[in-house]
C-alpha cells in the first residue's frame, strides 16, 4: 500500500493522543489510606476487570478512529491485485516525439510508427472512467497538445485521434523544452488528479538532451519537478545501433556570389554509423540542373568536405541543392541554399578630401577607389565592386538603397538629415566604413555619431597620435589583430604577417565603452596604449568598421602595398553581406526579407514545398519594407489550453517543411509574377546523431530524476503498462464513522450501566 499524500500519513500519530492523556490521568491522583475504603474496595473487586476491559476497548476505538481518520486523508492505494475497487481517477500523458530521426526505417516499422502503437496500447490499458484524463503531446522542438480532456470522448476516439494528427515533421528534437512543457502542463487545473502518468515515447536520441551549461541547473531542476509531480516512464521507439549518414552543411565559401564569375560552394557529409562508407555519392545541382556528381569515402563517425564550382549567367535570386545517397533516414540526405546573386557591389565613396580636379591620386579616396575597382572603364571586364564618389555636400541621402557599402572617407561634418539616413541605412542591414583624416570634425562626429553610444561609431573620437614628420623610427604597426573575424580571416592561415607589416604615422585616439558589447576591436596599434587601430559595431542588421588611420597616404604607407589592396576587398566583401535576412535557416526558424520600395506591392505570395500558397503583407520600414512568416503579432498570443487543438499551429512556427519556398511578387499591369527570392529550410545536422542515450548515462547526469524505462519496444513489443492503483481511502473513512457510531453507543451503555 502507498499513499497519494504521504506527507499527511505522519498525522496518523495523533492516535497516541487518548494513551497520552490516559497515562497523565493516572499521575494526577494520590494514595491515601481510609479505614472505609476498605469495604468499598472490597465490593469494587467484583466488578474491576469488567470497568477495566470497557475502558481500554473506548481507548482503543479512540485510537484508530485518529489513526484512520489520518490514513484516509493521506489517500492510501494498493497496486495491482484483485480486490474489487473501484480505479483511481489518471491523467494519461503521452508525449510522442514527431522529429525528423522517429522516421528512421532500418526495419519494415519506423520508430515512430512504433511509438504510436506503444501509445494506442497505454490509452487501451485504461478502464476509461469519466474522469480520466488523457493528453497527447507530440514534441519535437516545440512540443504542443493536439487532444485533451476525455471527459466525453472514450478511448477508440483518442486512438483514432492519435492515428490522425500525430505526423512525421522535419523539426529537431529537444527535449529540455518538452521536461518544461510538461511541468507547465501538470500545474494547470485540469490536469489535478490522484494519479498522473507521463509516457515519453522517443529515440532517445543522445542529442536532444544537450544543455549548455548556463541553463543546466534549470534543466535539472525541472526534471526533478516533473518526478514529483507524475509517474515518468521512457518508451524507447529507436533501434538500438543505428547507421546513418547525413549531410550536414553547404555554404558558399564567399560571403558575396557574383554573377559571371566562379562561385565555390562547400559541402560536408558525415558518417554517424560505427562502419565506414567506402565511396558516398554526392551530388550538386544549380537552379535544379546542371548536376555535378562526386564521390568521397568516410571512416567511422567522421566528416569530410567536398567543394563543388559553378557559375551564375545572371544576377538575382537562384537555389543550389546537394544530395547524398539515400540511406535508412531520407530526412537529411539533402539541403538547400537560396542564393541572391549580384552583378558587383556597389560602393558609394564619399570623399571629404577630393583631389584637384578629379585627376591622379591627390584625393583622398583615390587609392580606396582603384583598389577596389581598377578598370572603371572597361564594362566588358566587370570588377568585384563598382565604386560612385561624390562630395559630402552632393550625395543623396535618399539613394542610398541602391548600394551595399557606403565609405564615409575623412569627412568633415554631415548634417542631421543626411546622418539619420545614414542609421536607416546600417540598421536595415547596409555596411558602413569610416576612415579618419585631418579634415574630420570630432566635436561634431562626437556628437551626431556617437551620441553616447547611441550612434553609428563604434568609439568616441580623441586626438590626433603619432609622428607627424613621418620619421621611420615613430612608425606603428598592427597588433592583436583578430584573425578570427570573418573580416579579417582571409590573412589568417600565410598571410598574418604581411597584414602586420603595414605601416602607419598617424591615428585618431578614441575611447572604447567597455561595457558596450556591439562593439568590437579587430586590431591595434603597437603603441604605449595599444590604441585600436579597427573597430566594428553592430547596428540593427548592419555594421559599421571605423578605421582609425586615413584610406590614403596622408597619415599611413598603406596603398600601394599588396595587404592594403586585400584588406579593402575583405573589408568591402564583409560589408556587403547580409546573412541575416533569414533566406536560409533551420526548419522551424522565421523567414524574413527586407526589400526596397521600388519592389513594393500590396502583397506577395511564399510557396511552400507542398506547393502551398501563403500571402505576406509588407511592412513598411522607413525607405525599406518587410516580408516575414511568420508575421510579428502586434500583442503576444495567449497561451492555449491543453484541450485546445490549436496549440500547435505549423504556420506559427516559421518555414515548417525542409526544403526550398519561393517568393513571389505579382506582376504590374499585365506583367507575369515575377520570382523575388527564394528560401532554404534545413534539417538541423545534429538531428542525423541517432545514437541513443542509455538509462545509466541519464542516471548519472541527472540524478534528480525519478522515472523508469520499459523495455521491448526495439524489439516491436509494446511498454507494460503499470499496474493500476486502486484508491482504498474510502474504506478508511466507513471505518471511521462506524467506530464513532460505535464508540458513542458503547460509551452511552457503559456508562448507564455504572
Amino acid at each position: 500500500m502507498d499513499f497519494l499524500s504521504p506527507g499527511l500519513a505522519w498525522f496518523a500519530m495523533a492516535g497516541s493522543i487518548p494513551v497520552l492523556i490516559h497515562l497523565l490521568n493516572r499521575q494526577r491522583y494520590r494514595r491515601v489510606r481510609w479505614a472505609a475504603m476498605e469495604f468499598l474496595l472490597a465490593a469494587l473487586q467484583k466488578t474491576r476487570r469488567r470497568l477495566q476491559l470497557e475502558n481500554l476497548l473506548l481507548l482503543l476505538i479512540r485510537v484508530l478512529i485518529l489513526v484512520l481518520l489520518a490514513l484516509a486523508i493521506a489517500r492510501p492505494y494498493l497496486t495491482g491485485g484483485a480486490l474489487p475497487v473501484a480505479a483511481s481517477q489518471v491523467h494519461l500523458v503521452l508525449a510522442v516525439d514527431v522529429s525528423a530521426s522517429m522516421g528512421y526505417r532500418q526495419t519494415q516499422k519506423t520508430p515512430l510508427a512504433r511509438a504510436k502503437e506503444a501509445a494506442a496500447a497505454l490509452i487501451q490499458s485504461l478502464r476509461n472512467a469519466e474522469d480520466d484524463l488523457i493528453t497527447i503531446v507530440p514534441f519535437h522542438e516545440r512540443p504542443g497538445v493536439v487532444f485533451g480532456p476525455a471527459g466525453a470522448l472514450r478511448s477508440d476516439r483518442a486512438r483514432a485521434f492519435l492515428e490522425e494528427e500525430v505526423r512525421p515533421t522535419d523539426f529537431g528534437t529537444s527535449l529540455p523544452r518538452l521536461v518544461d512543457y510538461l511541468v507547465e502542463l501538470l500545474d494547470r487545473p485540469e490536469s489535478a488528479r490522484p494519479e498522473r502518468r507521463v509516457f515519453i515515447l522517443t529515440d532517445l536520441q543522445r542529442t536532444a538532451w544537450h544543455v549548455e551549461e548556463p541553463a543546466r541547473e534549470r534543466f535539472a531542476k525541472a526534471l526533478a519537478d516533473l518526478g514529483r509531480k507524475a509517474e515518468v516512464v521512457f518508451v524507447p521507439c529507436g533501434v538500438p545501433e543505428p547507421s546513418n549518414r547525413t549531410l550536414a552543411h553547404l555554404a558558399a565559401r564567399s560571403r558575396v556570389v557574383l554573377a559571371r564569375r566562379p562561385a565555390t560552394f562547400e559541402v560536408r557529409v558525415r558518417n554517424h554509423g560505427p562502419l565506414p562508407v567506402p565511396g558516398l555519392g554526392v551530388t550538386f545541382t544549380v537552379d535544379g540542373a546542371n548536376p555535378q556528381t562526386d564521390r568521397t569515402a568516410l571512416e567511422p563517425r567522421s566528416a569530410q568536405d567536398l567543394r563543388f564550382t559553378c557559375e551564375f549567367a545572371e544576377p538575382g535570386p537562384h537555389r543550389v541543392s546537394a544530395e547524398i545517397e539515400g540511406d535508412f533516414l531520407a530526412a537529411d540526405d539533402v539541403r538547400h541554399l537560396a542564393v541572391q546573386v549580384l552583378d558587383a557591389i556597389h560602393v558609394l565613396v564619399v570623399d571629404g578630401e577630393p583631389g584637384p580636379g578629379g585627376r591622379g591620386l591627390e584625393g583622398e579616396s583615390d587609392y580606396l577607389r582603384l583598389a577596389l575597382n581598377p578598370r572603371p572603364d572597361e564594362p566588358a571586364r566587370p570588377g568585384v565592386f563598382t565604386v560612385t564618389v561624390e562630395s559630402p555636400a552632393a550625395f543623396d541621402e535618399k539613394r542610398l538603397g541602391r548600394y551595399a557599402v557606403v565609405v564615409l572617407a575623412n569627412v568633415d561634418t554631415l548634417s542631421e538629415e543626411k546622418v539619420r539616413a545614414l542609421e536607416a541605412f546600417v540598421r536595415s542591414g547596409g555596411g558602413l566604413l569610416v576612415t579618419a583624416g585631418d579634415q574630420m570634425d570630432r566635436l561634431t562626429w562626437n556628437e551626431l555619431l556617437y551620441r553616447n553610444g547611441r550612434g553609428l561609431l563604434p568609439a568616441r573620437l580623441a586626438d590626433v597620435a603619432g609622428d607627424k614628420e613621418h620619421a621611420p623610427e615613430q612608425a606603428r604597426r598592427l597588433v592583436e589583430i583578430d584573425f578570427r573575424h570573418p573580416a579579417l580571416d582571409f590573412f589568417r592561415d600565410r598571410l598574418q604577417a604581411a597584414l602586420g607589416s603595414l605601416v602607419v604615422f598617424e591615428y585618431l585616439r578614441t575611447e572604447v565603452d567597455p561595457a558596450d558589447a556591439s562593439v568590437r576591436v579587430l586590431a591595434r596599434y603597437d603603441d604605449a596604449g595599444q590604441s585600436p587601430a579597427l573597430l566594428e559595431r553592430r547596428v540593427g542588421r548592419g555594421k559599421v568598421l571605423l578605421l582609425t588611420t586615413s584610406a590614403d597616404a596622408e597619415w599611413n604607407l598603406m596603398p600601394g602595398r599588396p595587404p592594403y589592396l586585400v584588406l579593402l576587398h575583405e573589408l568591402g566583401r564583409y560589408l556587403a553581406e547580409r546573412p541575416d535576412e533569414a533566406l536560409n535557416v533551420s526548419v522551424g526558424e522565421p523567414f524574413q526579407l527586407l526589400l526596397r520600395m521600388d519592389r513594393y506591392a500590396r502583397d506577395f505570395t511564399l510557396v511552400t514545398p507542398r506547393q502551398e500558397h501563403i500571402k505576406l503583407y509588407p511592412a513598411i520600414r522607413e525607405d525599406h519594407f518587410l516580408l516575414s512568416h511568420p508575421s510579428v503579432p502586434e500583442e503576444p498570443a495567449e497561451k492555449s489550453a491543453p484541450g485546445d487543438a490549436s496549440a500547435l499551429p505549423a504556420r506559427e512556427m516559421g518555414l515548417a517543411d525542409a526544403g526550398l519556398y519561393t517568393l513571389i511578387r505579382p506582376g504590374d499591369a499585365g506583367a507575369g509574377d515575377q520570382v523575388v527570392s527564394y528560401a532554404a529550410a534545413n534539417i538541423r545536422p545534429e538531428e542525423g546523431d541517432l545514437d541513443p542515450a542509455t538509462e545509466e548515462e541519464l542516471r548519472r547526469a541527472y540524478p534528480a530524476l525519478r522515472f523508469r524505462v520499459a523495455d521491448g519496444m526495439e524489439s516491436g513489443g509494446g511498454p507494460a503498462a503499470p499496474p493500476a492503483h486502486r484508491l482504498v481511502w474510502t474504506w478508511f473513512l466507513w471505518a471511521v464513522l462506524a467506530l464513532l457510531l460505535a464508540e458513542s453507543l458503547l460509551a452511552w451503555r457503559f456508562g448507564a450501566r455504572q
